[in-house]
């Protein structure tokens, strides 16, 4: 709970709510029964769904990482962030994919990263990145 959030974040996802994916947006977090109860604790607490649009029916959890790829097969997900490349690698089926390095602390980002994989380092930039393909493809049927 005393967890800080990082810098921009929800106003970026906040952003997307409100714009181009609106009720689509989804949060899929790697977390046993425990964990996941008090990750959606702490995003009550943090006022996570009144400050962002988001919605609390939108919230997944998953035991293993490579889980994650069911959950967006499911959703008809197009566009994915996670922290962990090893996680983005195995999202082929998603077609944008981003890694946030801008919450690593005092972890490098990784050297080497696939040109399908777009890196970013904050989340205004990471917002105005995932609208990018939107603008450029008129399509409004994403995830």
């Amino acid at each position: 709970m005393e967890t800080p959030a990082v810098s921009g974040a929800f106003d970026a996802v906040a952003r997307l709510c409100a714009g181009p994916f609106e009720y689509r947006v989804h949060l899929v977090s790697k977390a046993g029964p425990k964990i996941a109860a008090l990750t959606r604790e702490c995003l009550a607490h943090v006022r996570c769904f009144e400050r962002t649009g988001l919605s609390p029916a939108n919230v997944w959890f998953v035991r293993k990482r490579p889980e994650k790829v069911g959950i967006c097969s499911e959703l008809g997900v197009t566009r994915f962030v996670d922290d962990r490349l090893d996680v983005l690698e195995h999202l082929r089926g998603v077609s944008h994919r981003y890694l946030f390095i801008g919450g690593l602390g005092r972890h490098e980002a990784p050297a080497a990263v696939s040109a399908r994989i777009r890196v970013s380092r904050d989340w205004p930039d990471l917002a105005r990145t995932i609208e990018m393909p939107l603008r450029f493809s008129g399509s409004d049927s994403t995830r």
